[in-house]
C-alpha cells in the first residue's frame, strides 16, 4: 500500500489527512498529528511545521526523524509551545 492510497483510506475513517512537502500528517486525536508512513525519516523545514502548527491548528507534531540528528531517539514531537519562539525539537519524555 502507498502512502496516497493509505491517505485515502484515513480520510474514508474520518480523520484529517495533510500533504506537506516531506510527508503526509493525520489527526491522531483533536488537534495532534502524526506523521506518515511510518517507515519514513524525515526532517521537515520550519515553513512546514509553521503551516502545521499555524495554519491547521495543531498543537502536537509527531514523526521519526533522520538518524543523526537526534542522539538518543528516532522519533521527536513538536508542541504549540514551541511556536512562540521557533519550531525546535523535542525529544518525546523531555520536561520543560
Amino acid at each position: 500500500m502507498n502512502a496516497a492510497i493509505f491517505a485515502e483510506w484515513l480520510r474514508r475513517q474520518g480523520r484529517h489527512v495533510v500533504r506537506t512537502p516531506s510527508s503526509y500528517w493525520y489527526d491522531v486525536s483533536r488537534r495532534v498529528y502524526q506523521a506518515f508512513p511510518y517507515f519514513w525519516q524525515i526532517a521537515p523545514s520550519e515553513a512546514e511545521l509553521s503551516h502545521l502548527l499555524f495554519k491547521e491548528g495543531a498543537i502536537a507534531l509527531s514523526t521519526r526523524h533522520p538518524q543523526g540528528r537526534l542522539r538518543e531517539r528516532s522519533a521527536i514531537m513538536w508542541s504549540a509551545k514551541d511556536r512562540m519562539t521557533s519550531a525546535r525539537c523535542r525529544a518525546p519524555r523531555a520536561r520543560t
